[in-house]
């Protein structure tokens, strides 16, 4: 199985200290895990240069270092499916006639490589482009709020760009540390209880994933740890 992983996912994972349990969730799952050349900028070569950031870096870079976390370069068809889905996301959403980005390249890197590989899910707790790939109407919705303007959206791009990503899996990092638990990829690093589990989840939350408390209690429900 492969999976590719934008920086969202990671960051979430390593600032509540299971980057390790990470690289033994690999094992486990006996999968691939891969990230493109603008994902590991986000999550090593730049942060290595920020003192708040270093110690994320860090701990990520090991991973890549152990080959736990594979850097995989897009191919020529990739770039151009690359320079498709940026302009599709980014003119899909205008303000007062100016088109909204609302994609940067580790995201696109992130679902271009997905595409060449063939991968079976992509790991990503950056919201936008969940929305955007499962339910693009709610997102017109949260844009006005965040805007304090009148969205106006180009629905035929939106349609195409969904379309692209029909059946697309999504894993977010709290999904990514319950599959831990149950596969035993904490061991070393946490007890596998209920108890640490929960106390995982709510820090990935807040770290950046937008896992509700409600999905929290669910997935303690339905754990059979």
């Amino acid at each position: 199985m492969k999976i590719v992983f934008d920086a969202s996912c990671l960051i979430s994972i390593s600032q509540t200290c299971l980057a390790k349990c990470l690289g033994r969730l690999r094992e486990k799952l006996d999968s691939e895990f891969i990230v493109s050349p603008a994902v590991y900028r986000e999550i090593v070569s730049t942060p290595l240069g920020i003192k708040r950031f270093e110690l994320n870096a860090v701990r990520l870079k090991g991973l890549v270092e152990q080959k736990s976390l594979v850097v995989t370069e897009l191919d020529a068809n990739a770039r151009e499916f690359l320079a498709k889905i940026s302009f599709l996301a980014n003119n899909s959403f205008f303000v007062k006639g100016k088109p909204v980005k609302i994609m940067h390249s580790g995201e696109l890197e992130a679902l271009a490589l997905m595409k060449q590989l063939d991968a079976e899910a992509l790991a990503i707790d950056e919201r936008t482009t969940r929305i955007l790939i499962e339910n693009p109407a709610a997102l017109h919705s949260s844009m006005e709020e965040r805007q304090l303007a009148n969205v106006e959206e180009n629905k035929a791009n939106l349609r195409e760009f969904q379309g692209l990503f029909s059946g697309c899996n999504i894993l977010r990092s709290s999904e990514l540390i319950a599959l831990a638990f149950e596969t035993g990829a904490v061991e070393g690093e946490l007890e596998k209880s209920r108890l640490a589990l929960e106390a995982a989840l709510y820090a990935a939350k807040f770290s950046g994933c937008s896992v509700s408390i409600e999905e929290i209690q669910d997935y303690l429900k339905n754990t059979k740890l």
